[in-house]
């Protein structure tokens, strides 16, 4: 197996989403929740090729690492309050390829 990085995008403003990624191949994944804000961000997860997204865990207004669900296939990170900073988010994640 082999570690990877994936910094995820988050929206400096109200109801913004991040863009989705794809990280079905990660057979291990934890979001990393990080920086100076005053932000409410809410983890969302899709099982599948459909559009319903789903909130992971609580919604999350400090730094904070997620266990993201193995089933998850797309992650995006939505803003639900926004007030300023810059919160950062990096999915770290291992491949099911050995190397």
């Amino acid at each position: 197996m082999r570690h990877e990085v994936i910094q995820m995008e988050v929206k400096e403003l109200l109801n913004g989403e991040g863009r989705p990624e794809v990280v079905e191949r990660f057979h291990e994944k934890t979001l990393h929740i990080h920086g100076t804000f005053t932000a409410t961000l809410q983890v969302q997860g899709v099982v599948g090729a459909h559009d319903e997204w789903t909130d992971i865990g609580s919604a999350i207004s400090a730094p904070s690492i997620v266990a993201v669900p193995l089933a998850v296939t797309r992650l995006r990170i939505k803003t639900t309050a926004y007030t300023n900073g810059t919160p950062v988010a990096h999915l770290g994640g291992f491949d099911s390829r050995t190397d």
